[in-house]
């Protein structure tokens, strides 16, 4: 998708109708969607300039898509004459876009665009925090947690300069969220008790609704069930929930939650069930009906109602169909893996094997092309673009020495910002590096648990009856085992035909096994390699552990540097030094003192 290229040289801030202008102020507002649409049906607006008629149209979009009418908001859209659209227009028109691509769950595509605007000078500072926050979330939802919370700090900041405080509470929400991910429950409930504050001065009872939901999951990861559901109460009684069907999904779902984990299992069931009960006719009516089926699955495997299980998970699949949900397929087929287990282990495996491609999929995906961007184009300090623009202006003003100790101030001003940003993100880090330890640990099980249902079909009676695909699934599993057993990934000279002659195969049928997982052979031996420096990194008593990370390369297999490092943070969503630091960090003595 190309983005328009915007010039930042010499702004021009053209200037709406005032009506135009007041219906833009409402949208960054928070939930004026209303407003917004009728504001913009003034008469006035009606005999515009054409740009300015488009503009209209733009935030008529934009307004569409935050009140869950997104599929609206793109038909008009890609209705808008782009070619009639000034410069300011342009920025206003690539955002929206973006934001009614997220709202389709289109996060690659919005990605891109969001891409394209963040390394330009704003038109609007509120856009760009807006533009921000979208980019938080799509990172967060590839579980790129850092770099989620660095942006959603940065977005705070414009708002806060802005004023615009209940946006800042928004992004607290998100902030919430990505923190109960992490297990940091502490800082999450913060962010929730300060956003609750000022969304009861504001009265906004739809994002008290959506807060409190946030709530709900962070008291259920803490397993306070208690809190759990004086916070649903709190939900339920905010809003009236029955009247719209995405908050009745949501909140069944997590009521669903909390009677399972307190052991009643018939109301769970019956929570679930209402969700599926409820009309498709609202925005992400999917993603919740999944959620409902993955647990129906998982309650009637724990209750060894494997046929129930079975369907439902197998529902769940259904639903999904094309979309790119990795995780939830992941879920999905473990699920239906389980259903399967006593009875018929050879499609247990399959579908086992189906999980963990689904898996590794969407960890490929929270990595390269996202991540890369964050860390290049966009890590530029915010402090170091704001000296520039300050030493560029000294030099052409000539500005005296009063105004040297103002920017003086102003630049330890903003160190202290920075440092504080710092400090959060480093403890964040610290979670990021668990979470990759973490996700090997469950590889490594999984992987364990396909190896024993393996075994179970590789005999005579059942061979005869595999598919090509099945044959080539097996393949790649013994070509695993043998990189893991042999520790071959360490040969920096290993290449596809000798792997082939090892396997007692040919190189166009190993090949072909890799690739049908979705990987190439040096991704897949470049990741072992990765794997076994994690390994070196956690070891102390390992002998490569207090080697220089150029040696540690050397060790493990790569012959580049280049092609380690960019390995490692395509893996881990970090540098290697970054990663082996955290470790470091993290089990010194005195850590937990200097944490807290």
């Amino acid at each position: 998708m190309m983005v328009p290229v915007i010039s930042c040289k010499n702004l021009s801030y053209q200037a709406y109708p005032p009506e135009l202008e007041h219906a833009i102020d409402l949208f960054f507002l928070e939930n004026k969607t209303d407003d917004v649409l009728n504001c913009l049906e003034s008469d006035i607006l009606r005999s515009q300039p054409e740009n300015i008629l488009q503009v209209i149209q733009i935030f008529k979009a934009a307004a569409l898509s935050e009140s869950n009418r997104a599929d609206s908001a793109a038909i008009i859209i890609q209705q808008v004459n782009t070619d009639k659209l000034e410069k300011r227009d342009q920025y206003y028109y690539n955002s929206i876009q973006a934001l009614t691509l997220f709202r389709l769950n289109k996060y690659p595509q919005s990605f891109e665009i969001i891409a394209g605007l963040l390394a330009l000078e704003p038109f609007d500072i509120r856009c760009l925090a807006l533009n921000e926050r979208i980019t938080a979330r799509i990172l967060s939802y590839y579980e790129s947690y850092k770099d989620a919370i660095r942006l959603l700090l940065f977005s705070s900041k414009r708002y806060r300069e802005k004023g615009l405080e209940k946006s800042v509470s928004v992004n607290s929400k998100f902030l919430a969220n990505i923190y109960t991910h992490l297990g940091s429950f502490e800082e999450a409930m913060l962010e929730i008790n300060e956003a609750e504050k000022t969304f009861v001065a504001y009265k906004d009872h739809e994002e008290l609704y959506y807060l409190y939901l946030v709530a709900i999951n962070t008291t259920i990861q803490m397993k306070e069930l208690d809190k759990a559901q004086r916070y649903a109460k709190l939900a339920m009684e905010t809003d009236n929930f029955m009247s719209d069907n995405q908050k009745k999904a949501s909140i069944y779902n997590y009521l669903g939650s909390i009677a399972n984990l307190n052991g009643d299992h018939h109301r769970a069931i019956a929570m679930f069930r209402n969700v599926l009960e409820i009309d498709d006719d609202y925005f992400s009516s999917e993603r919740r009906k999944v959620t409902a089926c993955i647990s129906l699955a998982s309650i009637y495997n724990s209750l060894n109602n494997r046929e129930k299980a079975k369907e439902y998970a197998s529902y769940a699949i259904k639903i999904i169909g094309d979309n790119e949900y990795n995780h939830s397929k992941f879920e999905a087929y473990r699920q239906l893996s389980d259903s399967f287990t006593t009875r018929d282990p050879l499609s247990s495996f399959i579908y086992l094997d189906s999980a963990q491609y689904y898996l590794e999929k969407h960890h490929q995906l929270s990595t390269a092309s996202m991540v890369d961007f964050v860390k290049t184009d966009y890590q530029l300090n915010e402090a170091t673009r704001k000296i520039d623009q300050i030493m560029e202006a000294t030099k052409r003003q000539k500005i005296s020495l009063l105004f040297g100790i103002i920017t003086l101030i102003f630049l330890t001003v903003i160190y202290l910002i920075v440092s504080v940003f710092k400090k959060r993100i480093n403890h964040t880090s610290m979670e990021l590096v668990r979470k990759n330890i973490t996700q090997l640990n469950r590889e490594k099980k999984i992987s364990e648990v396909i190896n024993q249902h393996k075994e179970l079909i590789r005999n005579e009676a059942i061979s005869p009856y595999l598919s090509n695909d099945q044959k080539a699934t097996l393949l790649y599993l013994d070509f695993k085992k043998w990189l893991k057993e042999n520790k071959a990934y360490l040969d920096p000279d290993l290449n596809l035909n000798y792997a082939a002659r090892e396997m007692t195969t040919n190189r166009s049928y190993l090949s072909a096994a890799i690739n049908q997982q979705g990987m190439k052979f040096t991704e897949l031996i470049n990741k072992y390699r990765i794997e076994e420096v994690i390994r070196i990194f956690e070891d102390s008593l390992d002998p490569r552990f207090h080697k220089n990370l150029d040696e540690i390369a050397l060790e493990v297999g790569f012959q580049a540097k280049s092609t380690f490092y960019d390995s490692f943070r395509k893996e881990t969503g970090m540098t290697p030094s970054q990663f082996r630091e955290y470790i470091r960090f993290e089990k010194r003595p005195d850590y937990k003192s200097l944490a807290n």
